[in-house]
């Protein structure tokens, strides 16, 4: 097995390119069949999040990986060249334990990036989309995720986008007491969103989705209103701030709603912070006057102000993943050496049991003992020999010392010839 990463993140492409390759909940189902289908892949998990889509399998090739994305998403060979990247052994399992430990997320040490991926491990599982390696993987990436967070300080005070969209409101907002926050969705994302702005003291929080239940579980907590998102045009206009993060593949808020919404407010500024990856807010609504409006990765310039504090943090990190890929490599090796003892032993008894069978016919016959002894370890050890002289005489031939060299020191011929 040769664990293999393919994928796309915040570091590569910006949200233009992102929002192209999003696997969404309802598609997951189909595209881990579809990975599945493919002869060389065994065990697949698919991780796609606001800043990254990554496929985590198994294969001899990259090639499954570039070729879904291009057969799936349309991608061209162009593009894939120029945003994705391949890691294989030991950098790709380097790279999923970063990933967990939110190393390679856009806000250095972000806590959900972990929740995320515990997710795409059981939709893989339930999917029976994993077995035993994968299970064995991601059992020691998220032992290793959680002694990080514990032993550095990448755990402590952790930064999120959500809370980073809220700190980036309060820079803007001097009077941000007074103002009127809209949400829209009511997923994990907007659940911290809202917890962030109540804690900072926004005068009123109303909370759009299409669940009505879900909107006022979210307001609940916050002090907040639930409507539901067919309502949002009624409450655009009382909005100062949006914030939005869905999981819908359509825009919500288009440039024509924005701006009737604006007219109502007499042109009255509205920041907007659209953390959907596809995006919420149509690109066309930053050209409206009065409107300032964030994407996901605007927010990267802020998330960056956090990394000097835990560059330290980062670096001890690393060290523990590095350790930890190694270890998993070494159990992983161990397990490929064992199917190997098996498969020579597996050989070794069915080529006795066939000259046993043939020595109890002779000895029923009634065959001389000593002569039927010798006739079975004669052609035992022949049988058991062949193939090993046949690829050593052919090393010889092609020159291949160093396999030479491999079976001197697997049978300690170089000792025997010493004593000899």
């Amino acid at each position: 097995m040769t664990i293999r990463v393919f994928g796309i993140n915040h570091e590569t492409a910006d949200i233009s390119v992102r929002e192209k390759v999003v696997v969404n909940q309802r598609q997951l189902p189909d595209v881990l069949r579809l990975l599945l289908a493919e002869e060389a892949v065994s065990e697949v998990i698919v991780l796609s999040t606001c800043n990254r889509t990554e496929i985590y399998f198994d294969a001899e090739s990259a090639e499954v990986g570039c070729q879904f994305f291009q057969s799936y998403f349309s991608i061209t060979d162009r593009d894939i060249e120029k945003y994705f990247y391949a890691y294989e052994g030991l950098e790709a399992i380097e790279h999923i334990m970063q990933v967990a430990c939110g190393l390679n997320s856009m806000v250095l040490g972000e806590p959900e990036i972990l929740g995320q991926m515990k997710t795409a491990v059981n939709v893989a599982n339930e999917y029976q989309a994993i077995g035993t390696y994968f299970h064995k993987l991601f059992q020691k990436v998220f032992t290793i995720a959680k002694q990080v967070r514990s032993v550095t300080e990448i755990g402590v005070c952790p930064v999120s986008v959500a809370s980073i969209a809220v700190k980036l409101a309060k820079r803007i907002f001097e009077d941000f007491h007074q103002t009127t926050v809209l949400l829209i969705g009511a997923g994990d994302t907007m659940k911290l969103v809202s917890k962030y702005l109540h804690k900072q003291g926004a005068a009123k929080i109303i909370v759009a989705s299409r669940d009505i239940e879900k909107a006022n579980a979210v307001a609940d907590v916050c002090g907040g209103v639930g409507i539901r998102i067919g309502e949002i045009i009624k409450y655009l206009s009382e909005a100062d701030i949006v914030m939005s993060a869905t999981s819908s593949e359509l825009p919500i808020l288009g440039k024509g709603t924005v701006e009737t919404a604006l007219k109502k407010r007499k042109q009255k500024p509205i920041f907007m912070v659209d953390m959907a990856v596809p995006r919420d807010i149509e690109p066309q609504v930053q050209a409206l006057e009065n409107v300032y409006l964030y994407t996901i990765d605007d927010l990267k310039a802020i998330a960056e102000e956090n990394v000097k504090v835990r560059e330290h943090s980062a670096d001890k990190a690393a060290q523990q993943i590095q350790f930890a890929a190694k270890a998993f490599l070494t159990w992983q090796d161990a397990q490929d050496s064992m199917t190997t003892i098996r498969s020579f032993r597996e050989y070794v008894v069915d080529v006795q049991k066939i000259e046993l069978e043939k020595a109890h016919k002779l000895l029923e016959q009634g065959a001389d003992k000593k002569n039927v002894l010798e006739r079975f370890a004669y052609n035992f050890t022949n049988k058991i020999l062949h193939r090993p002289s046949v690829q050593i005489r052919q090393a010889g031939f092609e020159g291949r010392t160093d396999f030479l060299d491999m079976v001197q020191e697997l049978f300690e011929l170089d000792e025997r010839d010493e004593k000899d």
